[in-house]
């Protein structure tokens, strides 16, 4: 699925969201996408639970039941009717210090990942030294900073999945 040029992925309510989703079993993953675009029911957020169900189907096998159903709720939700609204939060007050280090951890772990392939996420990494600055975690701030300069030496090697 490719991305709205005008919607982040980036909204803190979707990556508590996500990062919640990874612990809990497939069939609940999909039960809970689901709600969570029945609350948020605009057409920011539907991106953001398509893109996902999209990202999820990839990491089963073709042939999958799991993949199967993934694909069946994609096809389900694509057709909502939703608001309008571009919503996207950066209200961390709302979550707990312990919360947002699990998404600041799960964040920089990509960040990483794609910054040792050469390849720099301006949008994720501004949300990450938002988050740093949030939780005053300079120690994480100047990593990414660090990994950000090395990054300008290395070729682009990242290839994305779609």
């Amino acid at each position: 699925m490719q991305k709205t040029k005008d919607i982040s992925k980036l909204d803190i309510d979707w990556q508590v969201q996500r990062v919640f989703l990874k612990q809990v079993p497939f069939c609940d993953k999909l039960k809970l996408a689901e709600e969570y675009l029945f609350k948020n029911y605009n057409r920011a957020d539907k991106e953001r639970i398509l893109n996902y169900l999209e990202g999820l189907s990839f990491s089963y096998h073709k042939d999958s039941e799991s993949r199967e159903k993934a694909l069946q709720l994609y096809r389900k939700l694509e057709g909502w009717e939703v608001t309008d609204e571009n919503r996207c939060s950066q209200d961390f007050t709302k979550y707990s210090d312990g919360v947002l280090k699990l998404i600041l951890e799960d964040l920089m772990s990509r960040a990483m990942k794609w910054l040792k392939k050469g390849y720099r996420h301006m949008e994720l990494i501004h949300f990450i030294k938002q988050l740093c600055i949030y939780l005053k975690d300079h120690g994480t701030y100047s990593k990414l900073n660090a990994q950000v300069l090395e990054s300008c030496k290395i070729k682009n090697t990242h290839k994305f999945f779609f």
